[in-house]
């Protein structure tokens, strides 16, 4: 392939890998077999490249290695000053090959002539599935360079052996967006901040969402059919006078009442008899309390019998079935009715259920003292203020105060950041202002998902605010450099965020983004 590009003149190129150590692998193995710059160029670019700082290129020897021969890679694990040298040696025309991930696809726009598909299936969270078209012209979309080249060119591996395992084909009616509007507490918080609690402004400002304005139709054609089974309905009242259940003088319903009656004395002559049978005396309490009862609502439907002796004729009704067709069909219009309406409560970008969602997380916040009177507390401004952390955060440092390490704060700020479902072992004894603050928010009604911690990327996080050892940090929280200082970074802004509204723990709060805001973390380009 390489030979191919090279002798058709076919590069740059970028070669997409779906995996970090996919796309390390090979380009060390390209970089072994080829050489694709000259002397002065290859000298160059080695000058470049000790121009980063000695740690820095310590860490990343493997992709040193490549950058001489014209190859280099790029993905998310890298330092923030690797990835800027390979975007400008790739800008610049000094590095022919790039290996890289999935996100130089969606993040960096650098165009080149040629892209190779490294593979045609990826892996999600739960196993192996082929390319959507929209990533397939997303990953293409890179080919070609506007006002340089006049064809862009794709390729896609195929296995001469199992040519039909490709699922790659040219892309076209790519998947559509799907609008969303996540209902969380720190959503809540803000809404809560905005509008003090107004009931109909929150609505008003759920009805201009996008994710409502491009579900509108759908929820109006919901209540179209919703409307339209209630008029049937309303006909066939029109025409038959008793539709309703309760209406005894119904022959149906008064068919279903005997029926029913008949159902409870029977059940009442069996649990009479397992009474006087059964010797436990927890047994003999329930068969008691079952026949109470029953007899009481036997009592309450004979009754409802002899009020009206007389059964009214009826021209709809099928002595033999015990069965009117006019009453089924109701039935049928109701229960399709009630199956639209909660298909219309259930649906996850109506007014109506954004409001649901509002309510139901707006409960817990108000217990756990974030809401005070339609309005934010202290607590509830402070976890509007830590973003992404809200009240996990928050909560921690009510229960801790001032009374904590500025590392360990640093720690708790970048575990709170967690956004996956995680086991909340917490271990630790560091970690044990975490688990009081996690069992108050679970007490007060917040569900598991919403007070996430990774230890992991808390010790991380602790050790490297000790260190200042980016692969020592990342080693203790099994991550890659690059991951660390993207994690590092979030967990500044929140911290220095934090710190603008909090006053009882501002010292510590400071103190704690000044030790992790280091050279690294700090520094976006060389």
């Amino acid at each position: 392939m390489v030979e191919h590009l090279v002798r058709t003149n076919r590069y740059p190129a970028l070669f997409f890998v779906f995996s970090r150590n996919g796309v390390e692998k090979a380009a060390l193995a390209m970089a072994n077999s080829f050489s694709l710059l000259g002397e002065e160029e290859a000298y160059y670019v080695r000058v470049r490249a000790l121009e980063l700082p000695e740690r820095i290129r310590k860490m990343h020897r493997v992709l040193m290695d490549c950058l001489p021969a014209g190859i280099g890679f790029h993905h998310a694990g890298l330092l923030p000053t690797a990835k800027h040298l390979v975007e400008e040696l790739f800008e610049t025309g000094y590095l022919p090959f790039v290996f890289c991930t999935e996100t130089f696809a969606l993040g960096v726009n650098f165009p080149a002539r040629t892209v190779v598909f490294g593979s045609t299936t990826k892996r999600d969270d739960y196993s192996f599935r082929p390319l959507t078209n929209r990533e397939v012209l997303q990953i293409s979309g890179r080919a070609g360079r506007r006002g340089i080249d006049r064809i862009g060119y794709a390729y896609v591996p195929v296995d001469p052996d199992y040519p039909d395992d490709v699922f790659v084909t040219v892309p076209h009616n790519p998947e559509q967006v799907a609008a969303r509007t996540e209902m969380t507490p720190l959503t809540v918080l803000r809404l809560i901040d905005r509008f003090e609690d107004n009931s109909e402004d929150v609505r008003k400002y759920l009805d201009l969402s996008f994710a409502v304005y491009k579900n509108r139709g759908y929820c109006a054609k919901l209540t179209a059919q919703i409307d339209k089974l209630k008029e049937k309905t309303r006909k066939l009242g029109e025409t038959c006078r008793f539709l309703d259940q309760g209406d005894v003088l119904c022959p149906v319903s008064h068919f279903e009442l005997n029926k029913k009656v008949k159902q409870l004395k029977e059940e009442i002559r069996v649990s009479e008899g397992a009474l006087t049978s059964v010797r436990h005396k927890q047994k003999r309490r329930k068969h008691a309390r079952r026949i109470e009862e029953n007899t009481a609502l036997l009592a309450e439907l004979e009754e409802s019998l002899r009020e009206r002796m007389e059964v009214c004729e009826c021209s709809f009704y099928d002595p033999k079935n015990k069965r009117c067709p006019v009453r089924h069909e109701a039935e049928e219009l109701l229960h399709q009715c009630q199956g639209l309406e909660r298909r219309f409560l259930d649906f996850p970008y109506s007014v109506e259920a954004l409001l649901s969602q509002y309510e139901a997380i707006k409960k817990p916040l108000i217990q756990g003292g974030f809401i005070h009177e339609g309005r934010l507390s202290p607590k509830g401004t402070v976890a509007l203020a830590a973003g992404p952390a809200s009240v996990l955060l928050a909560e921690v440092l009510e229960v801790a105060g001032t009374d904590i390490d500025p590392a360990r704060l640093a720690g708790v700020s970048a575990g709170c950041l967690c956004e996956r479902d995680e086991r909340f072992k917490l271990k630790d004894p560091y970690w044990q202002v975490v688990r009081e603050a996690r069992k108050n928010l679970l007490a007060a009604g917040f569900p598991p998902t919403d007070v996430l911690f990774n230890e992991e990327d808390a010790e991380a996080v602790r050790v490297f605010a000790c260190s200042g050892d980016i692969l020592h940090a990342g080693a203790a929280g099994n991550m890659a450099p690059g991951d660390l200082v993207m994690l590092t970074r979030r967990a500044a802004e929140v911290l220095r965020s934090t710190a603008a509204v909090v006053e009882q723990a501002r010292d510590v709060l400071f103190t704690a983004h000044e030790i992790i805001w280091q050279e690294e973390v700090a520094l976006v380009m060389p």
